[in-house]
């Protein structure tokens, strides 16, 4: 690393091990799916996943799935002033839990790892390098205090706050002497006029001149993390990723990692921008909303199949709207051109009717025998044992209790997806407190004879 601080501006060639082509995914997959498809869901463990994470996880792993292809989760966490303890874990958690498990992963390792960006510094120093050595990055000097003064003199003038690239021009003189007494600079990306057009799967043909509206941005910080920009670049590089399905807020962005894909000689990815899922009320999903994160549907008694229905259903992509659909009714039924431009309104009133629609009326049985009963088991019971001890619940004590439908399909869910996703021991128990609160609470006041209508 110290090496980079001390590189300066001047042409060259890049080095073989970036230069290097990626095989297969350089043919235009748009067209020719027949080429291997590697989708990524890239969340930042900021927060515990949400409604929003996974309506843009779904699409990925559906998308990935028709076609034959791989689903991989990747943590971005290289802002780490915002991480949140546990959320890396209750990312993989609840893609285990909602059914959609990835191929690859921190917790599931694979060929294109390691997972989580802050394990791969290495790899955006070399490409930073590579970019210092051919002159489209060069070494920003500029003060946090200039810069916040500058964001303020333009919002007084009422306008768009611009990086003013004032380090771009620096001599190679100036840039030695700065590098004395400031050695770890921050990297910007030199951004050229004319930004290559793109056609985004979804929102069409696309361009934004993007070096017209803002100045040269940073892609290296200082203590030698990524912005997201160069991140994302180097990552879809390196791991082979040929369709990038993310939200569409990253639209105007995708000019921007298009030209640092040129300067770096790699072929990009296909794009598909999600337009955004928003609150009935039209307002933005947000980390900050605490219900719209998945332990709280789960712990409420809702099932997975249910917020998988209600998201396709409020976010287009297929035939037509279809409630209790399946998810491998949705892999067979997805179709990324009938996505639609326009935001989407997630009506979460009838959250309810799509629980009872994905719950399977079952037949009554005793309380200590139920999740025997349910309980797929292809080799051993004892990751199951928690769910199925009667001192795990108090209201087992009750006498002959007849489980409500929804909790029983919770349980059977879950006991299923264990078998599915291989969870076994710690990862088993880690998702039993999202739907065992939720059964032991509904047991207790459920009727003896029969079940209880949701």
């Amino acid at each position: 690393m110290a090496a980079l601080w001390r590189r300066l501006p001047q042409p060259g060639t890049l080095p073989a091990a970036l230069a290097r082509p990626m095989g297969r995914r350089e043919a235009s997959l748009g067209a020719d799916l027949g080429a291997a498809v590697r989708v990524r869901f890239a969340p930042s463990p900021t927060g515990f996943l949400h409604l929003g994470g996974l309506r843009t996880a779904l699409y990925n792993y559906i998308f990935a799935k028709k076609h034959q292809g791989s689903f991989i989760l990747r943590l971005e966490d290289t802002d780490q002033t915002r991480l949140v303890p546990g959320a890396a874990e209750n990312i993989e958690d609840m893609l285990e839990w909602a059914g959609i498990p990835p191929d690859e992963s921190p917790r599931r390792g694979g060929p294109s790892g390691p997972y989580q960006q802050s394990q791969r510094l290495e790899l955006y120093a070399q490409a930073t390098d590579a970019l210092l050595q051919t002159g489209a990055a060069y070494p920003c000097f500029c003060s946090p205090l200039r810069l916040e003064l500058l964001k303020k003199e333009a919002l007084r003038s009422h306008q768009t706050p611009r990086y003013d690239n004032r380090c771009r021009d620096l001599s190679q003189k100036q840039v030695a002497q700065k590098l004395a007494t400031n050695p770890k600079p921050a990297i910007r990306f030199r951004l050229e006029e004319e930004a290559p057009a793109f056609q985004d799967l979804v929102f069409g043909w696309n361009r934004h001149q993007v070096a017209s509206v803002e100045g040269d941005p940073v892609i290296l910080k200082s203590d030698g993390f990524p912005t997201y920009h160069l991140a994302c670049v180097v990552d879809d590089h390196h791991m082979g990723i040929s369709h990038v399905l993310r939200g569409s807020e990253w639209l105007v962005s995708t000019s921007k990692h298009l030209l640092l894909y040129q300067a770096l000689g790699w072929q990009p990815p296909r794009f598909a921008h999600l337009p955004l899922l928003l609150n009935g009320d039209g307002s933005k999903l947000s980390k900050r909303q605490g219900d719209i994160f998945l332990e709280h549907f789960a712990a409420a008694g809702f099932l997975p199949d249910a917020l998988l229905d209600i998201i396709t259903n409020s976010g287009s992509g297929f035939p037509e709207n279809q409630m209790g659909r399946t998810l491998p009714e949705l892999i067979t039924q997805f179709d990324l051109t009938r996505i639609t431009c326009h935001s989407a309104l997630l009506d979460l009133q009838k959250l309810p009717e799509f629980n009872r629609a994905s719950s399977d009326p079952l037949p009554a049985c005793s309380s200590r025998t139920w999740c025997t009963d349910l309980a797929v088991r292809p080799s051993s019971d004892l990751r199951l044992l928690p769910l199925r001890e009667p001192s795990c619940c108090p209201h087992f004590v009750d006498e002959d209790p007849q489980p409500p439908s929804g909790c029983a399909a919770s349980c059977r869910h879950l006991a299923g997806q264990a078998s599915h996703s291989g969870l076994y021991g710690p990862r088993a128990h880690r998702l039993l407190p999202h739907t065992l609160p939720a059964f032991c609470a509904r047991t207790k006041a459920a009727p003896q004879n029969g079940l209880a209508s949701e």
